[in-house]
């Protein structure tokens, strides 16, 4: 008898900053922790400043708690249950405890005996859940994506003209798209009426947008909307069905499980850049078991790119001299993170862990000593993460000539 097989549907993507939510609840979980318990835990890997900014610090975090949750029960590794969907359901849920699944328990003891392999059947058990995670992760395995952005510059006509409603005129706008995208791709992404397909998303969106703040604010919120927007009708282009927010997470959640690494501060180009990291043959799914358990059957299919650190090395010494608009001496780090990345097509854990081992010496190059600065965290742009060293944040590097 043939088993039924999971059908690709429409989905729903956790919105979370960072899939460790979802390990760190599974293992709270284990732990008997309740809703609450839960909710303070993960506040506590915020990062500082966002902490001290929070208001309404009794329901802090509660939605990331539930979707956490969620999407452990839908991926089999926790017992289904009731969760609040509104805060002033909250006080109903906080003592709340959960159970986990034969599965949920089995993630854990795997993530006790080999953390690497715990992620890696965590990721099989994601994409076996999720259509939409599926359909841009084989997308990514035949190309890379560019999506350019879009300046004000761009937008036809200006603030007070934006005030009435999105400009009529599209024709400049998408020429810059079709331009920009095949500059960079070397091949044209046909979309027949890409400026009729904005319109309609536009117009929602305007409805939205306060067009009676203030002339900076509105133009910064202009440029976000049109952003958003061509993401969106590009991605139809692609042949992927999610909205700009759902995509953003599927980024993420991918990015953090070493699936694919993506970037917006390439110097070639003005746009975002996203690429494959591993490789995954996703076999057909049956619905007559939860993700968790299919992710635990067999070998590992779902595989890594290894970096070789000493390739990584030669390239991160390679590319700190080619990088234009070095000052005094000193490259941003995360600007060289992002060429390094892009151009071995590699994570970027693997560029920050041959930086951590050049710095600590573990890794020597025989021509160059590293030397990291504090410096340049204006420059950081919130796209971007970082290098760290323990808790300190470093934002530029040079090279300094061994004797």
């Amino acid at each position: 008898m043939n088993k039924p097989v999971r059908k690709d549907g429409t989905d729903t993507i956790p919105k979370l900053d960072q899939v460790n939510y979802l390990f760190e609840t599974l293992g709270l979980i284990s732990e008997q922790a309740s809703f609450d318990d839960i909710r303070q835990e993960l506040i506590r890997m915020l990062p500082e400043a966002r902490r001290e900014r929070a208001r309404a610090r009794d329901a802090m975090f509660w939605s990331n708690v539930r979707d956490s949750l969620r999407e452990l029960m839908k991926l089999g590794l926790v017992e289904k249950a009731a969760l609040p969907s509104r805060t002033n359901q909250l006080d109903a849920h906080r003592s709340r405890k959960f159970l986990l699944t034969e599965a949920g328990a089995k993630f854990l003891e795997l993530e006790r005996r080999d953390a690497w392999e715990f992620r890696d059947r965590f990721a099989q058990a994601m994409l076996i859940a999720h259509p939409y995670l599926r359909e841009l992760y084989r997308l990514l395995g035949s190309q890379e994506l560019f999506f350019p952005r879009i300046q004000k510059s761009e937008i036809p006509g200006d603030v007070e003209a934006w005030r009435s409603g999105p400009p009529a005129l599209l024709e400049g706008l998408t020429a810059f798209l079709g331009d920009a995208i095949q500059q960079v791709m070397d091949k044209e992404l046909r979309i027949t009426g890409l400026g009729d397909r904005m319109r309609p998303y536009l117009i929602s969106a305007w409805k939205r947008l306060d067009t009676r703040q203030k002339a900076h604010a509105l133009s910064q919120a202009v440029v976000k909307t049109f952003n958003d927007v061509a993401i969106r009708v590009l991605l139809q282009g692609y042949g992927q069905r999610m909205d700009y927010v759902t995509f953003r997470s599927a980024v993420g959640l991918l990015s953090d499980l070493s699936a694919i690494w993506n970037t917006r501060s390439l110097r070639d180009r003005r746009g975002w850049t996203i690429w494959a990291t591993s490789a995954a043959t996703i076999p057909n799914s049956t619905a007559n078991r939860s993700p968790g358990d299919e992710a635990l059957q067999g070998g590992v299919w779902f595989k890594r790119r290894a970096a070789d650190h000493d390739a990584v090395r030669e390239a991160l010494m390679t590319n700190f001299f080619s990088l234009p608009g070095r000052r005094g001496g000193f490259a941003l780090i995360h600007e060289l993170r992002a060429q390094v990345c892009y151009r071995m097509k590699i994570h970027g854990h693997d560029f920050d862990s041959v930086l951590r081992r050049l710095h600590s010496q573990s890794l020597v190059d025989e021509s160059y000593a590293i030397n990291l600065d504090r410096g340049g965290a204006d420059e950081l742009p919130p796209s971007e993460e970082p290098f760290r060293i323990g808790g300190r944040a470093f934002y530029l590097i040079t090279l300094l000539k061994r004797e």
